[in-house]
């Protein structure tokens, strides 16, 4: 008798559990809008360019959303996730920028077996959210350092760093996402024209 009853509780629990699939936490994805004016003439034309890995923080190798509240208390969204983690999205930006700016004539993937003329190195020096003492306001900050590698010669052609910083929309994890992607635009765009800049 027990033991029907024991299963019976446990078909119960199944069901229940059927009944409620949804995911566990509300996804989000970087949106940056790179809009970038292709170069018409450029002196990397015939030089192919391969963007490697992005080096960012431990944290943004994840699917955890942070933020960060008295400007060193760092805590992660319950309910919310990036979809893919910020550093493959930002790789992604990354690759999307330079493609439509066509300051090379081929660009590639890290995982390329063919020899690339220059390397773009791409490190992630901020990507955050920042809650205000009284919590009443909220920014987020995306400080990239972009490196342009000969890589045959293996010496750096050009380096500099960018940094945005935009305002919340809405006190979530929603406006979070927003006011990140908005600060990646800028600075991608940024960095599309000084690229640009150079290839003339």
């Amino acid at each position: 008798m027990r033991n029907k009853i024991v299963s019976a509780a446990l078909f119960v629990a199944l069901l229940s559990g059927c009944a409620s699939v949804r995911p566990a936490a509300q996804q989000y994805i970087l949106t940056p809008d790179v809009q970038v004016d292709a170069l018409s003439t450029s002196k990397y034309k015939d030089k192919t360019l391969k963007v490697a890995n992005i080096y960012a923080d431990r944290s943004l190798k994840t699917r955890n959303m942070f933020y960060i509240e008295q400007k060193r208390k760092k805590y992660a969204y319950s309910e919310s996730k990036w979809a893919e983690s910020p550093q493959t999205m930002i790789h992604q930006a990354v690759m999307d920028m330079m493609r439509k700016s066509a300051a090379f004539g081929y660009v590639q993937s890290p995982k390329s077996k063919v020899l690339s003329d220059f390397l773009l190195e791409t490190r992630v020096d901020e990507f955050a959210q920042y809650f205000s003492d009284d919590e009443k306001s909220a920014t987020a900050k995306v400080t990239i350092t972009f490196t342009l590698l000969d890589a045959k010669k293996h010496t750096i052609v050009m380096s500099k760093t960018f940094s945005a910083t935009k305002t919340f929309s809405s006190l979530n994890a929603a406006g979070g996402a927003e006011a990140l992607s908005l600060a990646l635009s800028d600075v991608l765009r940024s960095a599309a024209q000084w690229i640009e800049k150079g290839a003339e």
